[in-house]
């Protein structure tokens, strides 16, 4: 279980991702670190709303360095940085390159809590869901959340329960991410096709 008092570290290589949501940091223990290419000069004007609304948990950091895999060694360098301020905290790093796994590797051979994002949306500290809640309440969760969000159904049975798993946070064991799905296929919101394709009854 998330430690509500431990603070997450967000470092977004914004070179590489720049779908961020930062309305998501609301009231949460959270704090992010944009770092921005040398070439990128203009930023959305909604982020930047967002940047002035959330001045307290937001920094930008802007490389100065040209060059292959710059701004990837100054992210390093800054996490390294936070890790010695605040040993206990959580370390994220939002990007789609996985030449960043070997650096999350290491930190966790360090006992160092860190992982790496392709989407700042699906941090588990960032994804709302009902804390303590009864199976019943879970499937109403999840029947909502495949209502509102239809282009990102999963499509498959494995998909389908990596999510399920994602939106609580990892926080439940197999045989109850297992039991959500027989739940949902009982009461008809899904079904599965002859290759495990779900069929959606919303």
């Amino acid at each position: 279980m998330e430690n509500p008092k431990r603070t997450n570290y967000i470092l977004v290589d914004f070179e590489n991702t720049q779908v961020v949501d930062l309305s998501l940091v609301t009231g949460k223990p959270v704090k992010v670190i944009l770092l921005i290419g040398e070439k990128q000069k203009h930023l959305p004007i909604v982020l930047v709303k967002q940047l002035l609304a959330h001045a307290d948990q937001v920094s930008i950091l802007e490389s100065t360095c040209v060059g292959r895999n710059a701004l990837d060694f100054i992210l390093a360098y800054h996490v390294g940085q936070l890790v010695q301020q605040n040993p206990t905290g959580y370390f994220h790093i939002v990007s789609k390159d996985k030449g960043f796994d070997p650096l999350i590797a290491h930190l966790k051979q360090q006992k160092v809590l860190a992982a790496r994002h392709d989407e700042f949306a699906k941090i588990p500290v960032l994804v709302d869901q009902p804390a303590t809640s009864p199976p019943l309440d879970k499937i109403e969760f999840l029947t909502k959340r495949f209502s509102q969000h239809v282009a990102n159904r999963p499509a498959t049975r494995d998909s389908l329960m990596s999510h399920i798993n994602a939106t609580f946070a990892k926080r439940l064991s197999e045989s109850d991410v297992i039991g959500l799905v027989k739940e949902l296929q009982q009461r008809k919101f899904i079904s599965f096709d002859e290759n495990n394709k779900v069929q959606y009854c919303l």
